[in-house]
């Protein structure tokens, strides 16, 4: 354990912004079923600090943080023809957080900037309170935990982040601040299950799941009627610490009631960087009976480089050119590039001279077209942009009209085959 001193004097200088950007953005990521009334953010405690790696450039480290001060959410939430206030009261939390420290400079607190993401979920205990009986309505405190974790995954849970600029920064360090490459990909085949226990009254299982690493999400197909399924379906994650968990839960799908939990099991990513078989092969935790079969692969951005080139992870970013940064000042736009693989946006960002960046991680073929878009968060308007993928790999401006243009600088690497 590292002296946890200095990092927890740098929060408390980092909170009021912390908590003002969990406020601001929070109100955004609701659903529209849902108010946002108040939040009240007491600070955490740092409790363990750990080095991961350094450089001349930047840091990397893994932080524990808890807290055990009351945390008190008010939503308001539709029920029949009013509108119910729901208080969430967090009564702990403890996160498992990894935070770049970039570019290190030689003036306190010696880092430009601080980049904060979440390994995984937190962990949570809470309370529902509120007008009359409302933590007994049906279904209302799993609809409240869901959008609680859904707000956090979009806001700070990898690879999503939050960033703090404490120094000056030039704009090749900001972009990379901004948004960082992450260290893989993992390429996972969803194999099979065996000995599932069956929950169903009537029939067999019918069986499907859920795979998760931090915010990344994917969900299978359901397999009907067998205690044996089998699925071989396959996803990518990106990777951004190799101290992630994976998480793949199984659930019976109900039409009538919600669906049934069959069993989870977790993986490290670094327990997959060293298995030397095709697949891994666990025992079902929380369950009675069943095995799951997953074989998964990772790609290092540092390893050699090998794999199908026709395939790529893309980081593509595009700076607005500074002789249209003041037709555009405060524009809140988005880039979103589409490719066989599907849709891939990039976050939306108001531009300033400080901030000219936007940046898409993305999965294409070598040998296709690219459909790219520059899109207004405010009216969905869009200027459409049409090129082959090995053009942008070498492209130094992306011209959407006469009086848009970005750079545009492409980090690319080739995968297996999905």
């Amino acid at each position: 354990m590292e002296n946890t001193v200095w990092i927890n004097q740098l929060l408390t200088k980092l909170w009021p912004k912390i908590s003002d950007y969990i406020n601001t953005v929070g109100k955004e990521k609701l659903p529209e079923n849902l108010e946002f009334d108040s939040l009240s953010l007491p600070q955490p405690n740092i409790v363990n600090v750990e080095t991961l790696e350094s450089n001349e450039e930047s840091a990397r480290v893994r932080v524990q943080v808890e807290c055990k001060e009351d945390i008190v959410i008010s939503l308001k939430v539709p029920y029949a023809l009013d509108l119910l206030t729901a208080g969430v009261v967090i009564k702990e939390y403890k996160l498992d957080v990894l935070a770049n420290l970039s570019p290190l400079t030689n003036v306190p607190p010696f880092f430009g900037a601080v980049q904060v993401t979440l390994l995984d979920q937190p962990h949570i205990k809470y309370d529902l309170s509120g007008v009359g009986n409302v933590g007994d309505i049906p279904g209302i405190k799993q609809i409240v935990y869901s959008t609680l974790m859904s707000i956090i995954d979009e806001l700070v849970v990898a690879p999503n982040h939050f960033l703090q600029v404490l120094q000056p920064l030039s704009n090749e360090d900001l972009k990379r601040v901004q948004s960082p490459l992450p260290i893989g990909v993992l390429d996972i085949c969803l194999w099979k299950a065996c000995g599932l226990p069956d929950e169903d009254t009537f029939g067999k299982t019918d069986c499907f799941a859920v795979m998760k690493l931090g915010s990344q999400k994917f969900k299978s197909k359901t397999v009907d009627n067998s205690l044996n399924p089998v699925w071989n379906s396959n996803t990518k994650f990106l990777v951004t610490s190799k101290h992630q968990i994976l998480k793949v839960q199984l659930l019976d799908h109900d039409v009538v009631d919600s669906d049934d939990f069959l069993g989870e099991i977790t993986v490290t990513m670094d327990e997959i960087l060293k298995n030397e078989s095709d697949h891994i092969e666990k025992d079902l935790k929380k369950a009675s009976s069943g095995k799951l079969f997953i074989k998964p692969k990772i790609t290092l951005f540092n390893n050699e480089i090998f794999g199908d080139k026709q395939n790529l992870y893309l980081k593509i970013w595009f700076t607005l050119q500074s002789s249209f940064l003041a037709d555009y000042d405060k524009v809140n736009m988005k880039i979103v590039v589409h490719s066989s693989f599907g849709k891939y946006e990039s976050k939306p960002n108001v531009f300033s001279e400080k901030s000219p960046n936007l940046a898409v991680d993305m999965y294409a073929k070598i040998d296709e077209e690219l459909f790219i878009s520059l899109v207004s968060v405010v009216d969905d308007s869009q200027i459409d942009y049409k090129t082959p993928c090995e053009d942008i790999l070498n492209f130094s401006t992306v011209q959407f009209a006469d009086n848009l243009a970005f750079d545009c600088e492409t980090f690319a690497y080739p995968l297996f085959k999905p």
